[in-house]
């Protein structure tokens, strides 16, 4: 029952960043038509789940954080029913003509950048090798590099957290732009007068 219930919360999340992905795919082809092959998929089934943090701390009270036991589940029901995790680049090879997508696929994100996605996620996408994405958002990274909080409730990751991030084998680095959620006249990559 929870399992339903996550997912059926979790349902408009999903759908943005399936938005985000198909506008990004879109302008990649055409971008560059001539890199997309004959053979290049029409139709393809893809689940993307976007998650922020996952945390231990039970008093953070936010639609945003999961509690790592919660996550595991989640990875533990996706695995146990045949869903196959793929990668950002496996999904972009695959619209430009380059292997395929299975029958269940399933694509991981993490926005924002939280320190937790590598002190609570990562040792859990290990335990069944899942590979995911993480955005981090740029000036949050860059600021927790220079004030280095270690507060897997709340804090983000540094450059060298995200270069261990890489190295796992597991996670893609994206981006969530320089600074997505600051307030004032320019949000995250929008576009600007003039």
């Amino acid at each position: 029952m929870y399992y339903q219930t996550h997912f059926k919360k979790t349902y408009l999340y999903i759908l943005s960043v399936f938005c985000a992905l198909l506008t990004v795919l879109s302008l990649l082809g055409k971008a560059g038509e001539s890199t997309r092959t004959a053979s290049a998929p029409e139709n393809y089934k893809l689940t993307v789940l976007m998650y922020h943090s996952v945390c231990v701390n039970r008093r953070v009270n936010s639609e945003y954080v999961l509690l790592p036991e919660k996550f595991r589940a989640d990875m533990d029901y996706l695995s146990e029913h045949g869903y196959t995790f793929v990668s950002l680049s496996r999904i972009y090879d695959v619209y430009t003509g380059k292997g395929s997508l299975p029958e269940k696929a399933v694509a991981l994100t993490f926005d924002d950048g939280f320190l937790n996605n590598l002190t609570c996620v990562l040792p859990i996408l290990r335990e069944h090798s899942i590979c995911a994405n993480i955005n981090p958002v740029g000036s949050y990274t860059e600021k927790n590099s220079l004030l280095h909080d270690r507060n897997a409730s709340y804090a983000n990751l540094t450059w060298e957290d995200i270069t261990e991030l890489k190295n796992s084998g597991l996670i893609e680095i994206g981006s969530h732009t320089w600074d997505m959620h600051a307030l004032g006249s320019r949000k995250g990559c929008s576009r600007k007068k003039g």
